[in-house]
């Protein structure tokens, strides 16, 4: 191969596009220039002698994959190194049948050929090879750009980039998740005491928990779990912050009040209803505190897992909301008619929420984390801060999994009443 085609090859690879979205051109072509390196040409004839075959692979090891091409110039099929010598040591006569002068390529080479043009995407390619059969599922295949040969490249490749591009994904969402959780500036002092745990099983994840300064007087507790793992619940969760944050805080910082804020929460239902997947939803609480009048307001989305505590005093408040529907799942009906139950508060009370992935978690034993337990701490433990409280809790979750894996994303808030 002269130094000008060489010249030529480099730069048309440099200025081309990636190969599958997920390597350069170049990258990709590791067996090809290892062959032209070794014969001056990218590829071998069909009718190559296989005795020539054979000088070829026994001299050069990392030869893995041949393309082979025939009378028209395309690429016809391929030779394996270990299907090679499989064949030549199938009985005592194979290596000398096979390597007569006038035995060609063509007669041991495997036709069944995927050649795949380089613009084709991850999820195409794999699932073209993952539809040969299964004695050839695994083996390399020919990419071309622009109808002529390029190189070869091997179904851990495909692979490897739709793991290279998921996990992009995933970080992206996790970034766009931090990003939602951060408060927005307010143009007022915040008295509101709170703390929230988010922990994504495999990040990012489909919990919501953010206690959201709408004025000197209202805070809205949110803490949502939505069904199902990974991107399609992260995108829900966050789009649904989106939405609920963007009518939050376009209310009048001074004009808010109670009617207002439940009407912002039934029309971000409407906007979730409209914008994601049908069989996407979500359970969880909203709690409204008014700081002038010392009065919560919750609103039960089918999560029910939300406590008032005051001193050794624990109560499940949820118990005290009827639903108006069957399945009061938000993002689900556009009409979701949600009433709210109203509880006195008094200095120093504790309203903590959660996930199921806090009560629902088994230990080795198969046994719940439950409610109960979590009632019993909450009786015990200091309401010094709300911080405190969820370590306090998380290290006693801890101690149940005893180091086991989680089967779901966890997420607590917690909010100390200051009046």
């Amino acid at each position: 191969m002269t130094a000008t085609l060489e010249s030529e090859r480099s730069e048309r690879r440099t200025n081309l596009r990636p190969v599958f979205s997920a390597y350069e051109l170049g990258k990709i072509c590791i067996h090809a220039r290892t062959l032209a390196q070794v014969t001056g040409s990218d590829f071998v004839s069909e009718t190559t002698p296989v005795v020539e075959l054979y000088d070829l692979l026994s001299a050069n090891p990392d030869l893995d994959f041949l393309p082979l091409t025939g009378p028209d110039g395309d690429v016809s099929g391929y030779i394996r190194r270990q299907m090679f010598f499989a064949k030549l040591s199938q009985t005592r006569f194979s290596r000398e049948l096979l390597l007569r002068q006038d035995v060609r390529a063509h007669s041991i080479m495997e036709r069944r050929v995927i050649c795949l043009d380089a613009r084709t995407y991850l999820s195409e390619a794999s699932e073209a090879l993952m539809a040969r059969d299964e004695e050839i599922r695994f083996d390399p295949f020919v990419v071309t750009y622009e109808g002529k040969f390029f190189g070869t490249a091997t179904v851990q490749r495909v692979l490897e980039g739709i793991n290279h591009f998921l996990k992009l994904d995933l970080e992206a969402c996790a970034r766009m998740q931090d990003q939602i959780l951060q408060p927005l500036e307010r143009g007022f002092e915040i008295t509101s005491d709170n703390h929230r745990i988010v922990m994504p099983l495999i990040a990012p994840g489909g919990d919501y928990a953010e206690l959201i300064e709408i004025n000197d007087r209202y805070s809205l507790g949110l803490l949502f779990d939505v069904c199902g793992k990974g991107l399609k619940a992260s995108s829900m969760v966050n789009t649904f912050a989106s939405v609920i944050k963007t009518l939050i805080y376009k209310m009048d910082a001074e004009g808010s009040d109670l009617p207002r804020i439940l009407l912002a929460l039934h029309n971000s239902n409407q906007l979730l209803t409209q914008l994601t997947c049908q069989e996407m939803y979500a359970t969880g609480v909203a709690i409204i505190l008014d700081k002038e009048k010392n009065v919560i307001s919750v609103l039960d989305y089918g999560h029910g897992y939300v406590w008032l505590k005051r001193g050794s005093s624990v109560h499940r408040l949820s118990a005290h909301i009827k639903h108006a529907m069957a399945v009061p799942f938000l993002g689900i009906h556009d009409d979701l008619q949600m009433p709210a139950g109203h509880f006195l508060v008094q200095n120093n009370d504790v309203i903590f929420a959660c996930s199921d992935g806090l009560i629902e978690q088994k230990n080795d034993q198969r046994e719940d984390y439950g409610v109960q337990r979590l009632r019993n701490l909450l009786r015990r433990v200091s309401p010094e801060s709300p911080r405190q409280i969820n370590e306090t809790i998380l290290e006693d979750f801890n101690m149940h999994i005893a180091g086991s894996r989680r089967s779901d994303d966890l997420c607590m808030l917690c909010i100390r009443v200051v009046v």
